[in-house]
Order: structure tokens, then sequence, then C-alpha cells
């Protein structure tokens, strides 16, 4: 049996992919104790030659080709899962990489613990810089987490973790089948079903890289968010059913970011989904409270139901945005992070 088994879900990206599979090859861990799933969803351009010379050369990476596209991650995630081997799980984005001493560091801890899952923190690349988001203090290092009573581990992803197989699949944890936001609800109901996680807060081993041709889930795209959407309701109620709606207003604060993020690149009627999400932030009894002063100006006009003024002002800044000067801001906000 292999220690770990390493599920990446692939669609098209031959630009990158060399880079995530080569950055398993790097790792401080022996390689011969990983186990690599490559779920390859049919792919139209080069990435299939490309993981064939990777099976080709290592008997332990092992490619699926899947006959149709399945539009999203989900099912060959839980593929991968149905046929691994690894005493644990990792899973990675196909444009993403993990650092060189992620899979022994996170191995070593999970193995002589009694947490489920051991997460990191992660590295947000953005046009060869980076950023590291800190909800805690980034001088604490380790932190143990209990369902019961503490608030989530702070990313939603399932890359940035190792995850016990035999939990996993006692347990009946799987993704979703939707076009984003599976993650998220996969690591909610982990959080919920384990004793334990354990978080390393100021160790960031898995990079993140926002590429525009890959970076899908945070388009504007009609689909993107009506599931966001769906997404946040699957949410709710999972909290709710699992009476921990003391979470909400800092949970969703956090996680509804993303949905100001999208509207941002979408060009149809705004206040279809503005309407859409003052139901839902209702629904939740709470006001949210959101990062980055903007959004609270706009959310602040939306729940007093004042869809238009909402759309206007969403507009108007989103038009400031794009100007020179906030994007020299925002390069030199990456530099000093």
């Amino acid at each position: 049996m292999y220690k770990i088994s390493i599920i990446i879900p692939i669609f098209n990206v031959e630009k990158y992919i060399e880079r995530s599979l080569n950055s398993i090859l790097n790792q401080t861990m022996d390689l011969k104790e990983i186990e690599v799933i490559m779920v390859d969803d049919k792919s139209t351009d080069n990435t299939r030659s490309i993981i064939k010379e990777y099976e080709k050369k290592y008997h332990n990476f092992k490619a699926i080709y899947k006959k149709e596209n399945s539009g999203c991650a989900a099912i060959p995630r839980n593929m991968g899962i149905n046929i691994s081997t690894g005493e644990y799980l990792m899973f990675l984005d196909p444009d993403d990489e993990y650092s060189p001493d992620m899979c022994e560091k996170l191995y070593e801890k999970i193995k002589h613990s009694t947490a489920k899952v051991v997460k990191c923190n992660h590295k947000l690349v953005f046009e060869n810089q980076y950023r590291i988001d800190y909800n805690i203090d980034k001088n604490i290092s380790e932190i143990e987490i209990n369902s019961k009573k503490d608030f989530p581990p702070i990313s939603a992803s399932a890359c940035n973790a190792i995850h016990n197989r035999k939990f996993i699949i006692e347990n009946n944890i799987t993704f979703p089948n939707l076009n984003n936001g599976e993650d998220a609800i996969f690591s909610m109901c982990e959080f919920f079903k384990a004793d334990k996680i354990i978080l390393f807060n100021n160790y960031a081993g898995y990079l993140y890289y926002t590429n525009p041709d890959t970076s899908h889930s945070r388009t504007g795209a009609t689909k993107n968010l009506d599931t966001l959407l769906e997404t946040f309701y699957i949410l709710r109620n999972l909290i709710e059913k699992n009476n921990r709606t003391d979470i909400f207003h800092d949970y969703f604060s956090r996680y509804c970011f993303e949905f100001f993020i999208r509207l941002l690149n979408y060009n149809g009627d705004k206040k279809v989904y503005f309407k859409q999400f003052y139901e839902f932030e209702k629904s939740l009894n709470c006001t949210l409270t959101f990062k980055f002063s903007w959004m609270n100006i706009v959310n602040k006009f939306l729940m007093q139901n004042r869809i238009s003024t909402a759309v206007f002002v969403f507009n108007s800044l989103n038009f400031i945005r794009k100007t020179p000067i906030i994007k020299i801001y925002r390069k030199l906000l990456f530099k000093r992070k």
C-alpha cells in the first residue's frame, strides 16, 4: 500500500501540467511511497500525450482517460478516490503545485496524530508575485480545530491538505457534482465529521496559481454565479443541520466575498443576482461584513433592498477599479506581502 494517493483532475492544461507533476517528482518524500492518479476529463489539446509520458516513465503514475467530459473537477476526483490505494489522500489541481516538502510534512503530522485531516496555508501566486492570507495571527504555527466549538479551517480548498482515506470512504464524503464550490462543500462535510483537524497556519505549502485561462470558477459566467448561489444554500443547510449557526456571520462574510469578485466580470443583468444574494443573506438573519470596504458599501444598499442603487454603486466602483492607478496599487500591494 502507498502512503499517499495524489488525485489530479485534468482537462486541457498542456501549458501547466508538467509543472504540477514535476512538483510531485521533486518531493522530499520517497516517490515510491506516493501513488499519483491522473484523471483526464477528455482533454482536446496535447495534455493526454504529456500524461501518457509520465505514466510510461513512472510505474506509480496511473492515468484514467474519460470518454466524455464531465464539465467539473468533482467527478474525476471522486473517480480517483474510488480507485486509490494509499493510506492517505491528497488533491492537486493541474495548474498548481506543491512545495517540495509538503507531502512529507503533512504526512508525518497526520501519521503521528489522531487528526483525520491536516491542512496548511497556501500561496496565492499572481503574475510572478505571491501573497499569503492569514485569518489568524501568522505567528501561531499550529492549531487544533474541533467542529463542535471551533471555526472551520481558513481555506475551503481540499488541495492544501492530507486526508485519512478510510475516514473519507467510511463517511461517504464526496465532491458534489457542481462546476464550482465543490471544495467548500467537501471541506465542510469533512469538518463536521472529523473529531479533530490540525492546521499548519504559518506553513504555506500549496501554490495556488491564478491563471486566467484555468481559473474558471472566478469568471462571471452565468452558470458559475448560479452554482455559487446554490453552494451558499447547501453550506447554510449543512451548518444548520450541525447546529453551528453561530458561525454564519464570520464564515459567510469570508466565503461570500467570491460572489462580488465573480460579479465584477459578469456582463449581464446584475440586478437578478443581487436580488438572489439579498434573499440569501436575509435567510442568515445577520448582516455580513467583508474585508473590502467597497463590498460593504454595496452590501449596505442590498440589505436595505435598494437593489438598483446597489447595482449603480457596484458598476461605478468597478469602473474605478479598472483605472491605471488602481492597477499600480494592486501590484504594490502584492510586493509588500
